[in-house]
């Protein structure tokens, strides 16, 4: 085996356990994406450096699979988490006291310009 081939062994194997890695985390964001770009290259580099290809080819495609997962379905569950929130927070503000502070700025904001000396 030469040194090029034991290289990309390792590279190939390498790719296969961060994919996998990437398919296993996919719930979790930030090590998701890191664990499945490092797969997809590592796993590239080995398919293209070693002769016996299955492994990278497997991680290459869990990483680009863990990436999809999180796309696909993490990503519109938080929005919609995200979405339902914002809609509680709406419907509990008090209107009326936000209508208050609207006046009181309003009336501030028109003190603060009859108290400006005026420009010349």
């Amino acid at each position: 085996m030469t040194e090029t081939t034991k290289k990309g062994a390792g590279l190939a194997i390498t790719g296969f356990i961060l994919g996998i890695l990437a398919l296993v985390f996919c719930w979790c964001p930030i090590l998701n994406w890191i664990l499945a770009i490092l797969g997809v290259i590592f796993g590239l580099i080995g398919l293209f450096i070693n002769r016996l290809k299955g492994l990278a080819l497997i991680g290459v495609i869990a990483a680009v699979a863990a990436i999809c997962i999180w796309k696909f379905y993490y990503v519109p569950k938080i929005q919609n988490a995200a979405g339902d929130l914002f809609k509680e927070v709406l419907e509990n503000v008090d209107k009326e006291k936000v209508n208050e502070a609207i006046q009181e700025a309003a009336e501030a904001v028109q003190e603060a310009a009859e108290a400006a000396p005026a420009e010349s």
